[in-house]
C-alpha cells in the first residue's frame, strides 16, 4: 500500500496493512493457482483445443505446406 501514499484512512502508517495483506494475497495466489482449481478448466480447454484440431486438421496442413 506505500506505493499509493504513505498514510492510510486515519492518517497512519500503512506498514501495518502491509504485513497483513501480502501473506493474504500469496495465500490467495496459492490457492488459486492450485490443481484443484486449475486442472478441470485447463482439461476443458485441452479436449476442446483437440477437437478444433482434429475437426480442421486438413485446413491447418493446407495452410502450412
Amino acid at each position: 500500500m506505500s506505493a499509493l501514499g504513505s498514510d492510510g484512512i486515519d492518517g497512519g502508517s500503512d506498514d501495518t496493512a502491509d504485513a497483513n495483506l501480502i501473506p493474504m494475497m500469496q495465500g490467495m495466489m496459492k490457492s488459486l493457482l492450485s490443481k484443484d482449481v486449475l486442472y478441470p478448466s485447463l482439461k476443458d480447454i485441452s479436449a476442446q483445443v483437440l477437437k478444433t484440431y482434429y475437426t480442421h486438421q486438413l485446413k491447418i496442413y493446407q495452410l502450412r505446406y
